[in-house]
């Protein structure tokens, strides 16, 4: 499958495209690869170099996909961290642009706005991905406090993730994928929710910042999906995945997504998607 992948490009690290395009390449597909943004590592390192790609540059690559054909040949579009209201606008054109080319095309949008602490991006990007990407998706990846911003309600239970993802389910996605809902004591749960019920993944949470371990999940689960169109399959194998890398980081700022990289095809550990009913 070719897999056109819209996030952030780091240096130093495996965040956004540095974690996504080589997950992706280990399950199989081809990605083509664009950066919204050009840093040498991620900025919770405390410091970092480097800009914001311009919307013009994104619009420029993208026409040379499409002077090559490539968009017709384009299977799904992947996008995360946007870092500016332009570059959410040119995502959204992107999305229309190989939806002329391919209306078979599977748009997933991980939003990438915020965590526990707080929107990390400007509140006007957020509402740029809120109002312009999420009704264009067809899947959306959305963490617990994410999910929360996108309906306006707090995500406190599995229920409420639920709850929530069918109100974001009728913006437009077909399929809602919420990470990190509480679970309990010492455990988070990742939820797919879709016309035919919700499903539920629970493993034991893993301290640490692991900064991309969103971005990587959401590929994850973009790969297995195009790979047969089983959600709770899917859902299973990419939380299993993410589980193993996670844990084999311990806690590090950065994936050990090298060392590590076996648990992306073959998890060491299986965690089962239990079905939650309609």
């Amino acid at each position: 499958m070719n897999v056109l992948s819209l996030q952030s490009g780091v240096a130093l690290g495996h965040v956004g495209n540095a974690a996504a395009v080589f997950a992706l390449a280990r399950l199989g597909h081809q990605v083509w690869r664009i950066d919204t943004v050009h840093f040498s590592n991620h900025p919770a390192h405390g410091s970092h170099r480097g800009r914001a790609a311009d919307a013009g540059e994104i619009a420029e690559l993208v026409a040379g996909l499409s002077d090559r054909g490539a968009l017709a040949r384009c299977d799904a579009i992947l996008s995360g961290y946007v870092g500016t209201e332009a570059v959410a606008a040119e995502v959204g054109r992107t999305v229309n642009a190989v939806r002329a080319a391919n209306p078979s095309t599977l748009y997933i949008c991980d939003p990438t706005i915020g965590n526990d602490a707080g929107l990390f991006v400007p509140a006007g990007v957020a509402e740029s991905v809120r109002s312009g990407l999420i009704p264009r998706a067809d899947i959306v990846t959305p963490n617990a406090f994410e999910l929360g911003f996108l309906t306006g309600e707090p995500v406190a239970s599995i229920s409420d993730a639920v709850a929530e993802a069918h109100a974001v389910r009728r913006r437009g996605p077909g399929i809602v994928i919420s990470t990190s809902a509480p679970a309990g004591s010492g455990e988070t749960a990742t939820l797919a929710v879709e016309d035919g019920g919700a499903w539920a993944v629970t493993t034991p949470r893993l301290e640490g910042p692991m900064h991309g371990a969103g971005d990587l999940f959401a590929a994850l689960f973009a790969g297995r999906y195009l790979s047969g169109r089983d959600l709770p399959g899917a859902l299973s194998a990419a939380v299993s995945s993410a589980f193993g890398v996670c844990r084999a980081t311990g806690g590090a700022p950065d994936l050990a997504l090298i060392e590590a990289q076996d648990e992306i095809v073959t998890p060491s550990q299986t965690f089962p998607a239990k079905h939650l009913g309609a």
